[in-house]
């Protein structure tokens, strides 16, 4: 059918405006079952995905990954292998049937895998643990695991709930030097809370050290 035909009780729209063309519908391909995505959501796996249903016919199909409704880059066959930066995010295939040179792309998304969020692990060490307030200060460091990917991001440390300072991991671990005045006099519980800077990772949070200053 001729377009523009748009009307509300008016005209809304004029061929030197819009343009003029033909619809072609015999062109379009409809899905009339989604695609199906197989496989398990893990870091390293495979999924893969069946094309669906289409109507007219189509001559070829055209396949894409989304990861949270966004196109990742590079991946646009029939399989896609799970990848750090998937981390926490919810995977999908999306597939078009197309029919003829200059066919759209209809795109009909598969169910998703709603991938669990990268392990990380943080480990911190005093030195030293007793200290005399005026005199001697302590030194935190925070050494910093991941299951996968790079470790990047900072390390917050707190005296209990109060938090002391968040510092940049560099090489795996984060360093704070405490002067000697840093600390009241008693007991502290000082714990190290890694946050990644790519939110496919998990927050870790180390055991207390238990920091007495006289």
């Amino acid at each position: 059918k001729p377009f523009p035909q748009l009307t509300n009780g008016r005209a809304n729209c004029a061929p030197s405006r819009c343009g003029r063309g033909i619809l072609d519908v015999s062109r379009l391909s409809l899905a009339t079952a989604a695609p199906v995505a197989r496989g398990r959501a893990a870091l390293g796996q495979t999924l893969t995905t069946t094309r669906g249903t289409w109507t007219s016919a189509p001559t070829a199909y055209s396949y894409r990954w989304v990861r949270n409704g966004r196109a990742i880059p590079g991946a646009y066959g029939t399989s896609y292998r799970i990848t750090p930066a998937d981390g926490g995010a919810l995977i999908q295939s999306q597939v078009a049937g197309r029919k003829g040179a200059g066919s759209p792309a209809l795109w009909r998304s598969s169910n998703g895998f709603r991938v669990p969020k990268i392990a990380t692990g943080v480990r911190l060490k005093a030195t030293p643990k007793k200290t005399r307030y005026g005199r001697t200060g302590s030194r935190l460091v925070a050494r910093v695991s991941v299951a996968a990917g790079s470790i990047r991001g900072k390390v917050v440390f707190r005296d209990g709930k109060k938090k002391l300072k968040a510092v940049k991991v560099k090489n795996g671990k984060a360093v704070l030097k405490l002067s000697p005045k840093r600390l009241k006099r008693g007991k502290h519980a000082i714990t190290a809370t890694y946050v990644a800077a790519h939110p496919a990772f998990k927050r870790a949070k180390s055991r207390p050290v238990a920091l007495r200053v006289r």
